[in-house]
């Protein structure tokens, strides 16, 4: 992606089942929330889940690998 992603701009992800879309999403999405000096924005994010695919449990995973409270992420 060469420089990341503009916060505040919309992306549309598409490719191929298994490409790992699903798991940059919500990867992106729990970073966000991170502390700015963990490189984070401090912020929320939108997730839209249009394939019914959205695994709870996977966030929780994301966040408390990072050390978030995953009922809050």
């Amino acid at each position: 992606m060469k420089g990341g992603l503009e916060p505040g701009c919309v992306y549309d992800f598409s490719g191929e089942a298994g490409s790992g879309k699903t798991q940059l999403c919500m990867q992106l999405s729990v970073n966000v929330q991170l502390p700015i000096s963990e490189g984070g924005f401090a912020s929320g994010a939108v997730y839209i889940d249009t394939s019914g695919d959205f695994s709870p449990e996977r966030i929780v995973m994301i966040a408390s690998s990072r050390g978030l409270n995953p009922t809050a992420a």
